[in-house]
């Protein structure tokens, strides 16, 4: 399952991150990276981003990011 297929509030353990190592390393500066815990909070209106809570932070994804990031959920 892919980060993109979750619901508002759902909690999942990312298990891949399947992209370039710019966007990894990206990603990874944000505290996104495997075996890191993540809660959906919202989703703009167009579904263009998702918004994750990782830790104490809130990030903003792009739908086209989120694809990338494999979750299984808790």
């Amino acid at each position: 399952m892919t980060l993109d297929k979750l619901h508002k509030d759902d909690k999942a353990i990312i298990t891949k991150i399947n992209c370039d190592e710019v966007l990894k390393h990206r990603l990874s500066s944000f505290g996104l990276m495997r075996a890191t815990e993540i809660k959906v909070k919202a989703f703009s209106l167009k579904k263009k981003t998702i918004e994750v809570e990782v830790g104490r932070s809130f990030i903003a994804l792009r739908f086209e990011e989120a694809e990338k990031i494999e979750v299984k959920k808790v």
